[in-house]
């Protein structure tokens, strides 16, 4: 990856999914570039760098000596999805965060556990109102509650936001995931319904020069009987105002094991998918379940992704090493 092509105003939108660390599984970061203008969405898990050694490499080539600003756009308040920001990039008086965009609050109900927003959530207002304190935060509404989608701009590419809906919220839906995936019935079992927030995630589209890149955070599609989860609910949303066929979709939850996602994902119709998990599974379901199917996958685990669209709308698709501290 060469950073002094972030530098130039060449129109080219580099769009780069940071690698996974070696001693985790997961972990999502990307990071949107066009004319020097930046966008963060989401950053990765806890003590993982990925997304800001590659951010202060930026810095570098677009604004030497200069604050970087950013926009940035958080799917759910996971640490796998928000730590690596809130650790790392937040605090470091080089970036300066203009716009954070977040999903609708989602506590935990009352006399349930703790849940991922709980123990997130705090460590994020923290950290902006200490290191941030001039960074707008706009809060998108649940689309069942009249919540729209949000539209903004890097440079000259359109970026929608596209919000979720209570389902998470719904018993039926929540005490699957917390009897389900996290206990047998004893609600002395019962553990940090974490899940319970991935049915909580904003979906982000960017569309530039007649291409569209579609991050769908940590929807879940577990299984194959339940048709209302929180995946399903997004595509029933947002479908038609999102179109068919983009060109990048990243695969629900990473590519994880115990995702049924195959279906919901070939009705879109990608060119290329996107998984972000070690042990990712996502190919091989897809392809058993569509032989014929013509997407090609796209893995950023050992090396990361970049994805890049020109003016024209020509696509160029590459990897690229981990950065180390010793690169910086």
């Amino acid at each position: 990856m060469n950073f002094t092509d972030f530098a130039r105003k060449d129109g080219v939108l580099r769009i780069i999914s940071c690698p996974t660390p070696p001693d985790v599984n997961k972990t999502d970061g990307f990071i949107a570039v066009l004319d020097r203008e930046v966008l963060l969405h989401d950053g990765g898990v806890n003590g993982c760098r990925d997304s800001w050694r590659i951010l202060t490499k930026i810095r570098e080539a677009v604004c030497p000596g200069e604050k970087l600003h950013l926009t940035w756009v958080l799917s759910h308040f996971h640490g796998d999805h928000a730590m690596t920001a809130i650790e790392s990039i937040i605090p470091d008086p080089a970036f300066a965060f203009d716009r954070v965009f977040i999903p609708p609050a989602c506590p935990a109900p009352d006399g349930l556990p703790i849940n991922g927003y709980d123990k997130i959530k705090p460590l994020f207002d923290e950290a902006l109102s200490t290191y941030q304190p001039d960074a707008e935060i706009i809060s998108l509404e649940f689309a069942d509650r009249g919540g729209k989608p949000v539209d903004l701009r890097l440079s000259d590419a359109a970026i929608r936001l596209y919000p979720p809906d209570t389902n998470w919220y719904n018993p039926h839906q929540f005490n699957d995931i917390l009897i389900g995936g996290y206990g047998e019935g004893n609600p002395a079992d019962v553990k940090i319904p974490t899940a319970a927030i991935n049915a909580c995630c904003l979906w982000m589209l960017i569309s530039y020069a007649g291409r569209r890149a579609l991050f769908t955070g940590d929807s879940m599609k577990r299984t194959a009987e339940i048709t209302d989860e929180s995946f399903d609910n997004m595509l029933a949303l947002w479908r038609e105002d999102i179109g068919m066929s983009p060109d990048l979709m990243k695969w629900p939850h990473h590519g994880y094991k115990r995702n049924h996602a195959a279906p919901g994902v070939e009705s879109m119709k990608p060119a290329y998918i996107l998984t972000t998990h070690r042990e990712q599974t996502a190919d091989e379901a897809y392809r058993e379940a569509f032989p014929d199917g013509k997407a090609v996958f796209l893995c950023s685990a050992d090396r990361g992704v970049e994805f890049d669209i020109t003016p024209g709308g020509g696509i160029i698709v590459s990897s690229f090493e981990r950065l180390t501290d010793a690169d910086l």
